[in-house]
């Protein structure tokens, strides 16, 4: 079956969204995976909801009968990031605490890859799932399959990136360099022009919604544990004593990090001029990623969420 639209908007995605939420498990359970929960139901889900601090373009409140928690979803196609988004998504989730509207939220990122991995505010969010994950969910939904891939089309072909050809360049032969010196970091690879605020690669992790964070204009190499951020204490008491004395552990919105400081990398220069900069920062990943195995951080985490439950 061949199935074509003329185009597809944000709004288009949003309401297939909403629609999985309330008729497809899987689709909940994906998200609910995220942040470490299971066993909720959708009771209520609301689009495009507007107040002083913007929009929340979709929000899904659930309950597993003791609990009461809200996913705040952003979509992005191919439009810019507005300023502080990722914090005013906060703020009106506090405000939906505060008016007792649930008990906890989580915010969300939906997004194609590049998007999330390439854009300096899209790296705030704890929480991000890619368009190209839900192509994989709806493989045995045409409709839904098509519509993505449109939209997922409709970014390659009209992403609106200004190219900041510096950055560009900084970017490749940083790939490059890891491949041939850092063979054990996994990133995701894109040939893709990048914009100004396209500064905090991404490398993966083999944990489940675990990951490290560049931050090279901020001199921080953090490996990130998404929506852990009410378990600070627990999580420092577990590993604290198996850190390196140049490591710590910092909230980061929602987020658990473990973070160790690194020289200031900027992609806005010439990638020669910071081999020595770059060099200590990748070894720095390598000791974080280390830490997966040598502590079955796995396991850990799982402890920790399961007694949060």
């Amino acid at each position: 079956m061949n199935i074509e639209f003329e185009r597809v908007f944000e709004r288009d995605v949003d309401l297939l969204i909403m629609n999985n939420f309330i008729n497809n498990r899987e689709f909940k359970n994906y998200f609910l995976s995220k942040i470490n929960l299971k066993d909720f139901e959708v009771i209520e889900v609301k689009h495009s909801l507007m107040d002083n601090d913007g929009e929340t373009d979709i929000m899904v409140i659930m309950t597993n009968g003791v609990e009461k928690i809200a996913l705040l979803i952003e979509d992005k196609i191919d439009a810019r990031a507005m300023p502080n988004q990722k914090s005013r998504y906060d703020r009106r989730g506090l405000n939906g605490i505060k008016q007792k509207l649930y008990d906890k939220f989580y915010v969300f990122l939906v997004a194609p890859l590049d998007y999330l991995y390439t854009n300096q505010e899209a790296q705030k969010y704890e929480n991000k799932i890619s368009y190209e994950s839900l192509l994989k969910l709806f493989k045995n939904d045409k409709y839904a399959y098509s519509l993505i891939s449109n939209a997922l089309s409709k970014k390659k072909k009209g992403y609106e990136v200004i190219e900041n050809k510096t950055i560009t360049t900084f970017w490749n032969k940083y790939y490059d360099y890891i491949k041939n010196y850092y063979p054990q970091l996994k990133m995701n690879m894109t040939n893709t022009a990048k914009g100004s605020n396209a500064l905090w690669p991404h490398i993966f992790t083999p944990l489940k919604n675990v990951y490290i964070l560049h931050k090279s204009n901020k001199g921080f190499m953090d490996m990130t544990f998404s929506g852990m951020g009410d378990c600070y204490y627990q999580f420092k008491k577990e590993i604290n004593n198996y850190l390196d004395n140049d490591m710590s552990i910092q909230r980061t919105g929602k987020a658990l990090a473990i973070r160790v400081n690194v020289p200031v990398v900027d992609f806005n220069n010439d990638f020669d001029n910071y081999i020595d900069e770059i060099n200590v920062s990748l070894n720095s990943a390598v000791r974080l990623l280390n830490l997966c195995s040598k502590l079955d951080l796995q396991k850990v985490i799982d402890d920790i969420t399961n007694k949060n439950v």
